[in-house]
């Protein structure tokens, strides 16, 4: 009887405080304290590059840059040519070269206004009604610009023959329309190949 009844009272005893107190641990797995492991980034392929659009350049660029090259094809000529008919020495070349250059722009300006001018006469003449007044002043015109250009290159031509000798001048005279020429047809063609580009305009 006497084990009876403390079995009973072991069971009625009251729970320790720890049994009893809430469930206050989370139901869900513990935080890890290790390194995180991040997921690998996915390849992404490099960006093609930007096609480089090119402005085009500015008129007045474009002009300077033409006669630039056009006065170096017409040196590219003279040179070979001089150096085919009369095989100057160095320093000859180098006095030829100069006087070359003292008279170039004179020239090519010239040039440039006659050409101009044979083009506005030309489409005056071939008016329905012409001009006669305008006809008048443009043949005037035409014609002192050429007066011009031949003053110019007999300028140049004295200039020259004080620097050669009597038979290298007199070769240089002999083969100079056909150098003339060579330069007269470049000039054509930078003329022409500017003509296209002002119709585009």
């Amino acid at each position: 009887m006497t084990r009876l009844l403390t079995r009973v009272l072991l069971l009625l005893a009251p729970l320790p405080a720890l049994a009893q107190g809430p469930i206050t641990q989370p139901l869900t797995a513990p935080a890890q304290t290790g390194p995180v492991l991040r997921a690998a980034p996915r390849d992404v392929p490099p960006r093609p590059p930007r096609a480089v659009v090119q402005q085009p350049k500015n008129p007045a660029v474009a002009a300077a840059d033409a006669r630039t090259k056009l006065r170096e094809k017409i040196r590219a000529i003279r040179s070979r040519k001089l150096a085919e008919v009369i095989q100057p020495d160095p320093a000859t070349m180098l006095k030829l070269a100069e006087i070359a250059e003292k008279f170039e722009e004179q020239l090519e300006q010239t040039r440039l206004q006659a050409h101009t001018t044979r083009k506005d006469l030309l489409k005056a003449t071939q008016a329905p009604r012409p001009d006669d007044a305008n006809v008048t002043r443009l043949t005037a015109q035409l014609i002192a610009e050429r007066s011009k250009l031949s003053a110019i290159e007999t300028a140049r031509e004295n200039e020259v023959r004080a620097v050669l000798k009597p038979v290298e001048f007199a070769k240089l005279v002999l083969a100079w329309p056909r150098i003339n020429r060579e330069i007269r047809e470049e000039i054509y063609r930078a003329l022409l190949k500017k003509t296209a580009r002002d119709d585009e305009i």
